[in-house]
């Protein structure tokens, strides 16, 4: 399990930053697959039939952490002008440039 950065050490993190852009990563969750043999772990029933979700929902209890981790990992580089928070990615302008802002956009 992967822990959660503390929000009081991203805030203190964006203090520094007078211009900054969000980006929301809407449905990224859906962007992440789940493994055939988890499947199961996610399944539920409704009136009209059975089924199991082939992309990580919102709800599970690790998927938080398991997200943040990923796009941790995507962001690295990064990681001197972008901060991420789930699904929320922080972007401090002044520390940006040009060819940065590109690659980041890439990205999305």
């Amino acid at each position: 399990r992967y822990p959660l950065p503390n929000k009081q050490d991203l805030i203190k993190r964006l203090n520094h930053a007078s211009i900054f852009s969000k980006f929301d990563m809407k449905s990224g969750y859906y962007q992440i697959g789940v493994k055939g043999e988890d499947k199961y772990k996610t399944a539920f029933n409704v009136p009209f039939g059975h089924y199991e979700w082939n992309v990580m929902p919102f709800g599970l209890k690790n998927a938080p952490s398991e997200y943040q981790n990923i796009m941790n990992d995507i962001f690295y580089p990064h990681m001197k002008f972008a901060l991420v928070y789930l699904d929320d990615v922080y972007i401090n302008i002044l520390k940006l440039h040009k060819p940065t802002y590109r690659a980041l956009a890439y990205i999305y």
